[in-house]
């Protein structure tokens, strides 16, 4: 049987349920995310043994970060589109945290992986904390 991943755009308020996560998580950096999705999906169909296993409908074109120092386009692999099933607040710390690290390697910064000093980088694992 063929497993469909992300058939159906996103919709509006998804992608704002999404991007008000990202805002929660990332407030420390002072950081906005924006979705841009393609107009159509990319669709990426998976064969194993000459079987079709899998269709994956990949409607993110890329992520727009902007924080008060830099602003950015990056694109998030670990991030094919957003559905119902992929608004958990777990899901959206994981992407906040990859898109923390891009942020962090742009700016040339090293928070010192102590989690004990001030660096604001730490503060989402607070967030996390919080859930």
């Amino acid at each position: 049987m063929t497993k469909i991943s992300f058939e159906e755009k996103p919709t509006p308020e998804q992608i704002k349920l999404y991007e008000d996560g990202m805002k929660h998580f990332l407030q420390y950096q002072k950081a906005e995310i924006k979705v841009v999705l393609n107009e159509l999906p990319i669709i990426i169909k998976t064969y194993w043994n000459q079987e079709h296993t899998n269709t994956d409908y990949h409607w993110i074109e890329h992520f727009l970060v902007k924080t008060s120092e830099i602003e950015f386009e990056i694109d998030n692999p670990y991030r094919e589109g957003i559905d119902n099933e992929t608004l958990s607040k777990e899901h959206i710390w994981s992407d906040a945290y990859y898109i923390q690290d891009q942020i962090y390697k742009k700016l040339k910064k090293d928070p010192r992986l102590e989690r004990g000093n001030s660096d604001l980088y730490w503060k989402l694992w607070d967030l996390r904390e919080d859930q």
